[in-house]
């Protein structure tokens, strides 16, 4: 990704732990997908049943399928 551009391609997250009920030992890869909805799992995996995080037009298929 370019920051100055905000592109959402290979932008590496990295999770360390195994709370939440995250299942551990994977790496996914979501390609053209908005940060906007890994925030949004992880306010999720908080308890926070957010419908969006940040601006409502990068969150449209909610949050992502970590578990």
């Amino acid at each position: 990704g370019k920051g100055n551009s905000h592109t959402p391609e290979n932008i590496p997250f990295l999770l360390v732990g195994n709370g939440a009920g995250f299942k551990m030992g994977q790496c996914h890869h979501f390609p053209k997908i908005s940060h906007n909805r890994l925030l949004l799992s992880l306010a999720h995996s908080f308890g926070h049943r957010l419908e969006t995080f940040g601006s409502a037009r990068h969150c449209g298929d909610g949050p992502l399928q970590l578990a």
